[in-house]
């Protein structure tokens, strides 16, 4: 007989399994399956979630998450045991495709090296200083909250509690990416990271420049475009006055880099 209401949200599932999990095992678990809600919305009902959604999620964090293999092993636990529960009809776990890094023959390290320009290192710096001064306050908020003791229906302390995880989940993250991140400026005579760029669409004649960036650092509203992003990795290496033809969804599209400025 399943124990668990079908229709509960992600956020009450996941507060009930990382009530069950060791204690030496919670911070990492937290962070993984925060990550996980707050992909899919944490007020969404858990008996909505597909197949498909959870396979994708699967790729998309393989491919983003330096630690992947560790956040996507807790987020099956996660699954697992909302199959359990009755708040899936289906047990979602086996979607979640969990790869184990290849040991390379010839420079490991290369091919994954993240770079990162001095604006964006310095940007990711203070907003850590932040975070982690809000994690005190967060804390604080929960150490008060805890003084109700009814902690089923204390909505400040699960509240707090979820903020927290967020929180932490945010620290970790600019931590990995710090630790392993290579500051890298540009000469201004081939596009690459740190650099800005004039390209010219040639179906339209209309001019945009660009900051060119790390992927962590790429934003849309800012004109700061991703050196991973298809565009980004057509133009990175070419120089001022060459064409180049991008790959994308509505179809081929021609770009001249009419200029290169160094950041």
């Amino acid at each position: 007989m399943k124990s668990v209401k079908s229709n509960a949200t992600l956020q009450e599932a996941a507060d009930l399994f990382l009530d069950s999990v060791e204690k030496d095992e919670l911070e990492s678990s937290r962070t993984a399956v925060y990550h996980f809600i707050q992909w899919f919305g944490k007020g969404r009902a858990t008996s909505s979630l597909s197949a498909s959604e959870v396979d994708r999620y699967s790729r998309r964090t393989s491919s983003l998450e330096t630690d992947s293999p560790e956040k996507l092993e807790y987020v099956r636990r996660f699954l697992s045991f909302l199959a359990k529960k009755g708040f899936t009809p289906a047990n979602l776990a086996p979607h979640i495709k969990v790869k184990r890094p290849r040991a390379s023959k010839s420079s490991p390290r290369q091919e994954n090296i993240l770079t990162i320009t001095p604006e964006g290192r310095e940007e990711l710096e203070r907003e850590l200083e932040d975070l982690h001064q809000k994690r005190i306050e967060v804390t604080e908020e929960m150490r008060r909250a805890a003084q109700d003791k009814d902690f089923r229906e204390n909505a400040p302390y699960h509240a707090a509690k979820e903020k927290l995880g967020l929180i932490v989940g945010r620290i970790e993250e600019i931590e990995a990416t710090l630790a392993q991140a290579v500051v890298v400026e540009t000469n201004g005579d081939k596009i690459d990271i740190g650099c800005q760029v004039v390209l010219k669409d040639m179906q339209t004649g209309a001019e945009t420049c660009y900051e060119i960036v790390s992927a962590v650092e790429a934003s849309g509203g800012n004109n700061r475009l991703s050196i991973t992003s298809p565009v980004g990795k057509a133009i990175k290496g070419h120089s001022r006055g060459e064409a180049i033809e991008v790959e994308a969804p509505v179809g081929k599209r021609c770009y001249c880099i009419c200029d290169i400025r160094k950041g």
